[in-house]
């Protein structure tokens, strides 16, 4: 059985990281978590306590809120320093259920040409919340699916993968601060060849937190960053699907009269074409 390391990430969450990694710490096959602390008060720290003292935990901490890919990247330079042959990223409103890791480890080593391999992801009532998606380039969107269809990407609230893949592909991209980083990872890891896949006898039940108005607003806008940034990088029908997609959006939240959280969605536009746009100015 290969060894694992596991990485989440928290920002202002104490409470659900610590149990978090407590269901981390559960599974055997896990030997070492990595806890990736953004905008680091030390109060993590504290709650972990004497955990900590068995060098099974390591904390990563930052002062400021970096994002997503940029908190996750560290973490992932850390475990392949290692000799750890699998990596589980969580996040940390999520729970692994047991044996989902022994599982998911299995699956892996049935095929060496899977890279990537995650667990069915269960709402807290037993429904299933994701098994994977299809990307769908002319709608710049995409469509969950079931057990039998053939995922392009796999969400990053929890996935296996392993270290030679990360090796081969690299990181996640920076220039995402937060959603869309997991779609170009998977979709740049099956470029290179790599195999997706889910492990339909491994579960993880992920709790999607309710948000308020504001926040609701702040998320909003970064998804549409995040997308128009995607839709650019990877060009083609992307490009060509993005107005439609944008337009949806939009109406989507003047239809039940949200005019703020249209707002959002096009001033997350704006910031995704200005980010574009300085990214390849600064690369040229």
């Amino acid at each position: 059985m290969g060894t694992v390391s596991a990485i989440t990430l928290n920002w202002r969450d104490t409470k659900r990281t610590t149990a978090c990694v407590l269901s981390l710490l559960s599974e055997p096959e896990i030997h070492h978590v990595i806890v990736s602390d953004n905008e680091s008060d030390g109060s993590l720290r504290a709650s972990l306590g004497p955990l900590l003292d068995d060098g099974r935990i390591s904390i990563i901490e930052s002062e400021k809120n970096l994002g997503f890919a940029a908190g996750i990247n560290p973490a992932l330079l850390a475990v392949l320093d290692s000799e750890a042959e699998f990596v589980f990223v969580v996040n940390n409103d999520a729970v692994v259920e047991p044996g989902a890791i022994k599982a998911l480890v299995h699956r892996m080593k049935l095929d060496d040409s899977l890279g990537i391999c995650g667990p069915k992801i269960l709402n807290p009532d037993g429904s299933v919340q994701t098994l994977g998606a299809q990307v769908s380039p002319i709608r710049a969107s995409v469509r969950q699916i079931g057990l039998t269809g053939q995922p392009d990407y796999l969400t990053w609230a929890a996935v296996l993968m392993r270290t030679d893949a990360i090796r081969s592909v690299g990181l996640l991209d920076e220039r995402f601060f937060m959603y869309w980083e997991d779609v170009e990872y998977c979709l740049r890891a099956r470029d290179l060849g790599w195999g997706i896949c889910v492990c339909e006898s491994a579960s993880v039940v992920h709790e999607l937190s309710a948000s308020g108005r504001g926040i609701a607003e702040t998320v909003r806008r970064y998804y549409v960053e995040s997308l128009v940034q995607f839709a650019f990088l990877r060009k083609g029908g992307w490009i060509l699907g993005l107005p439609f997609r944008l337009v949806i959006l939009i109406l989507a939240r003047i239809r039940v009269f949200d005019l703020r959280g249209g707002a959002a969605v096009f001033e997350g536009a704006v910031d995704g074409v200005l980010k574009t746009w300085k990214a390849g100015r600064l690369e040229s």
